[in-house]
C-alpha cells in the first residue's frame, strides 16, 4: 500500500512540474472510460499453475484521468484504472486490479473528424487474487502482486465539437507475472 501511495504522489507531483517547465499554449481536460481487460499470467516467471489461475481472465472496469494537450499535438495524461472479474476454471475464483499511470504521446489530427494518438508511459499495478469466495464457504485467501512497468497504447478519437471527444484506446502492459491488455471506450472533455 505504501508503494502504491508513493507512486500516486509521484505521478501527481511530476505531471504539474513537467507542465510548468516552459511556457506553452495548451488545453487541459479529463476523460473517463469503460475498460475490458484481459490478463494472461506467465507460469514460466517462477509461478506454478496451481498458485494462480490457469485460464485467461477477462475483467470489466474503467479509468479516469486528467490530460494536457499542447497546441503542437503533444499529449500527457495521468490517472487511475480499476477492473475486476469472477473466474471459473482456475485455482482462484476472483481477481481484480487497480493502478495509477502516467503516459504521453503525440496526437495526429486526420482532418476534422478523426485523431490518432500513440501513447507510451508507465503504470503501477496491484493485482489481487482471491480463493474461496464462492467455492469454499470457509477460508478465504488473497494474494497481492505489485508491478510497475512500461505501457504502450494507441488511442483513436472522434472529435465531437471543440470540447468533447469520443475514443477507443488499446493499451498493453507487461506485468511481473504476465501481461494485461486493456480495451477502452470513453469520452474526454477539454476546457
Amino acid at each position: 500500500m505504501k508503494s502504491f501511495i508513493s507512486s500516486l504522489v509521484l505521478a501527481a507531483t511530476l505531471t504539474p512540474l513537467a507542465l510548468t517547465t516552459y511556457a506553452f499554449e495548451a488545453d487541459f481536460g479529463f476523460g473517463i472510460d469503460l475498460t475490458r481487460s484481459n490478463l494472461k499470467l506467465d507460469n514460466n516467471s517462477g509461478l506454478t499453475a496451481n498458485d494462480y489461475i490457469s485460464d485467461d481472465g477477462d475483467a470489466l472496469g474503467g479509468s479516469a484521468y486528467v490530460k494536457m494537450r499542447e497546441a503542437n499535438g503533444f499529449v500527457a495524461e495521468t490517472g487511475f484504472v480499476h477492473g475486476s472479474d469472477t473466474l471459473f476454471g482456475g485455482t482462484f475464483d476472483h481477481y481484480s486490479y487497480d493502478g495509477v499511470f502516467v503516459r504521453a504521446g503525440y496526437e495526429w489530427r486526420v482532418g476534422k473528424n478523426f485523431s490518432i494518438t500513440p501513447l507510451l508511459g508507465i503504470q503501477h499495478t496491484r493485482l489481487y487474487f482471491t480463493e474461496g469466495m464462492f467455492l469454499n464457504s470457509g477460508a478465504e485467501e488473497e494474494i497481492k502482486i505489485t508491478s510497475t512497468r512500461p505501457v504502450a497504447g494507441l488511442k483513436l478519437g472522434i472529435p465531437m465539437g471543440q470540447t468533447f471527444e469520443m475514443y477507443y484506446r488499446l493499451q498493453y502492459s507487461e506485468l511481473s507475472v504476465g501481461n494485461l491488455m486493456q480495451q477502452s471506450i470513453g469520452i474526454a472533455f477539454t476546457f
